[in-house]
């Protein structure tokens, strides 16, 4: 329709009609432009709010994870301390039932963290990172990448310790049926309630004494120690990652 308007003009030399045709059609390009400009940029828009608010849900999630981790090895490292004043001869009157709770807790016990990486993986693998417009949180999600590679290094040592040193020692000179008996099976409730945890023991205070035991409890502390540090980093970073998100979310006006 235009092009045939344009031609007539052309025909009659009706400039001004022609320059009028033109600025219709470049006024409608622009416009059309614009339209598609401002839907594209609203679907990123609505896309980044979804993903804002899973990385939100994660984080709550990886926080209380963490903080669980957090919680038990401070546990950990008190039952530690308290071993190593045993061994030592400075804290005599603990109980047979009262070391073999320091021991499970101290020696026995193992946990490991798993934060909540879901929705950051799948930015990642998709190419979508660019998506959050907020380079401080970009930069802090691959900052929590690696610290999480760091704390299952160190998740790992520990447990190496576990099978060349804490347990083969404990088998070979600790009654296990005191503390065998306080550790459930996840999701199977305990396998050893049958096992009285008293019944028939043999005295094993005196193996608690030895420089053998004590080593092993001070480098189990020392690994912990470390572990913890990196524990704690790891959940003050889960923290400022959810407040990075509030904060986007508030430009954004939406509500987490």
């Amino acid at each position: 329709m235009i092009l045939r308007r344009v031609i007539k003009h052309f025909r009659h030399q009706e400039w001004a009609a022609i320059f009028l045709d033109f600025l219709i059609v470049v006024v409608g390009v622009f416009v059309g432009l614009q339209v598609n400009n401002w839907n594209a940029a609203r679907g990123e828009r609505a896309e980044e709010v979804y993903y804002l608010k899973a990385l939100a849900g994660d984080a709550k999630a990886s926080i209380a994870e963490v903080t669980e981790q957090v919680t038990f090895l401070e546990k950990q490292a008190a039952a530690q301390r308290r071993l190593v004043r045993f061994s030592d001869g400075a804290e005599q009157d603990l109980t047979t039932p009262e070391l073999d709770a320091l021991v499970q807790v101290g020696l026995y016990e193992l946990y490991t963290v798993s934060p909540r990486q879901v929705t950051f993986e799948e930015l990642k693998s998709s190419g979508k990172l660019p998506l959050l417009k907020s380079s401080a949180l970009r930069t802090k999600l691959q900052e929590v990448d690696a610290q999480i590679a760091k704390v299952k290094q160190w998740e790992s040592d520990i447990a190496q310790m576990f099978y060349l040193f804490s347990d083969p020692f404990l088998i070979d000179n600790y009654d296990v049926r005191g503390f065998a008996a306080m550790t459930p099976n996840k999701g199977e409730g305990n396998i050893t309630d049958w096992l009285p945890p008293l019944k028939n023991r043999q005295d094993t205070r005196t193996v608690l004494q030895n420089r053998r035991f004590q080593n092993i409890v001070l480098y189990r502390g020392n690994t912990g120690s470390g572990l913890l540090g990196l524990t704690k980093a790891l959940r003050d970073s889960y923290v400022d990652i959810d407040a990075l998100i509030a904060d986007r979310l508030d430009e954004l006006g939406t509500k987490p």
